[in-house]
């Protein structure tokens, strides 16, 4: 673990950067010609929005979910 766990994998969509992932492991700290394990965001996104989405308000971010 070098602290880099639970950091975003962001994707370039639209000109815009969207969350594909988050930081699961890796061997070293983003070490070149070494892979990471990422966890896909997407296979949670229904616990996501059960939980998270409507904690959120309109005017406290401007992140789509």
């Amino acid at each position: 673990m070098q602290g880099d766990s639970g950091g975003p994998l962001l994707a370039l969509s639209n000109r815009r950067y969207v969350v594909v992932g988050v930081v699961a492991a890796g061997d070293g700290c983003a070490l070149p010609k070494t892979p990471g394990i990422y966890t896909r965001v997407t296979a949670f996104l229904p616990w996501i929005m059960d939980y998270i989405a409507p904690d959120i308000k309109d005017d406290e971010t401007n992140a789509r979910l």
